[in-house]
Parts: C-alpha cells; sequence; structure tokens
C-alpha cells in the first residue's frame, strides 16, 4: 500500500543531489577559473548568467540521469502497477512497457519544470562573503 514506491525515492535522493551539486561546482570552479585575472587568481564570484548557466546545466544532467528512478517510482506506486522489488518491477517496465525508452516517460514536461525551479534556485542563492570586523 501507502508506502509502495518509496525504496525507489530513497535510493534516487542522494545520486541525484549528488550530481547535481558536483556538477554546478565543477562549472562554477572552471567559469571562475575562465575569468582568471592577470596573475591567474580565479575571480571570486560567478556573474548571474554563469550562476544560471551551471544550475540548469547541473539540473538538466542530474534529471536525465536519474530520471528512470522516478518513472521505476511512479509505476510502482499508482494502483495496478508495478509490483515486487525494485529490481523486479524495473525488470517488469523494461520488458513490457518497450525497453529502456519506457524508463523516460514524461521526461519533457519534468525536465521542463524542474529547469525553470532550478535555474531559480541557483540564480537566487548566491552566496555573499561576510564583511570582517574593523
Amino acid at each position: 500500500g501507502l508506502f509502495r514506491g518509496n525504496m525507489v525515492s530513497a535510493l534516487k535522493v542522494v545520486p541525484a543531489n549528488a550530481l547535481q551539486f558536483a556538477i554546478f561546482h565543477k562549472m562554477k570552479d572552471d567559469f571562475l577559473r575562465a575569468r582568471s585575472d592577470k596573475d591567474g587568481a580565479p575571480a571570486e564570484q560567478l556573474l548571474l548568467e554563469e550562476r544560471l548557466a551551471s544550475g540548469a546545466v547541473a539540473g538538466a544532467l542530474s534529471t536525465a540521469a536519474c530520471y528512470p528512478l522516478d518513472t521505476l517510482k511512479s509505476q510502482m506506486a499508482v494502483a495496478g502497477g508495478l509490483r515486487g522489488s525494485v529490481v523486479t518491477a524495473a525488470t517488469q517496465l523494461f520488458r513490457d512497457q518497450g525497453g529502456l525508452r519506457a524508463f523516460y516517460k514524461g521526461i519533457g514536461g519534468c525536465a521542463t519544470i524542474s529547469e525553470w525551479y532550478r535555474v531559480a534556485m541557483k540564480g537566487s542563492s548566491s552566496p555573499r562573503k561576510m564583511p570582517r570586523p574593523s
């Protein structure tokens, strides 16, 4: 019943957030290094467009990589959906609903909504350095 598909949700959270975090920070470092000064010291803060691009790319890649787990979770949670363990349900989904393509049903709408959210969150969360007390 009530918690059907919950294990897949738990399995999805860590890799999705880890991927998004790693990709965002790699892009951030690359942007800062690209704008280094003549002494080779990297810039200190991202420009708004760099932050938005980093958030969008990180979100898109994270969503694309982990979306199959979201599809599997949804298929397991609905009444009359897939039954059994995560592996059994994944095998059923692959075999009965169109192979690998079945794991990406509906990704277009999900990715669009996720991207706007992630861009807004990464774009608005610019860490500011606290001024040092004199």
